[in-house]
């Protein structure tokens, strides 16, 4: 017997060319109807550029990351669901998520936290700190 998809995580670092891997997520969430999640992973500030700005600052330099991530991901699960999947998508609305860390421990930590069965990622770009 095959095994079943039933989660699936999609993680992406938000860059331009997320559209290809994010569609053949929705698309394997459509076909096996399975619960879907939108994560991405903020990576901890690099120590040659933490020194550019005021401790003071980094609190909210990072509060205003995870807003404007947690927007992106939110508004792509709209236009996913509004634009390309028409009015009766027949499949469950994704859940967005974004957590701070090393990307590829903190997705592994999170396929296994929502017992994920697959992992659909793209290439990597960086997104601009704001």
């Amino acid at each position: 017997m095959l095994t079943p998809i039933n989660t699936i995580v999609y993680a992406t670092d938000l860059g331009r060319d997320m559209t290809p891997a994010l569609s053949m997520a929705m698309s394997l969430a459509e076909k096996y109807q399975a619960k879907l999640t939108f994560l991405n992973v903020i990576e901890p500030i690099d120590s040659s550029v933490y020194n550019l700005v005021a401790d003071d600052m980094w609190p909210k330099i990072k509060e205003n990351n995870r807003k404007r991530a947690l927007e992106m991901l939110t508004e792509s699960i709209d236009y996913f669901f509004n634009e390309k999947l028409g009015d009766n998508p027949n499949l469950p609305k994704p859940t967005a998520k974004v957590i701070d860390g090393n990307p590829t421990r903190s997705i592994l930590a999170c396929a296994d936290d929502i017992n994920a069965d697959l992992i659909v990622m793209g290439s990597h770009g960086h997104l601009s700190l704001i």
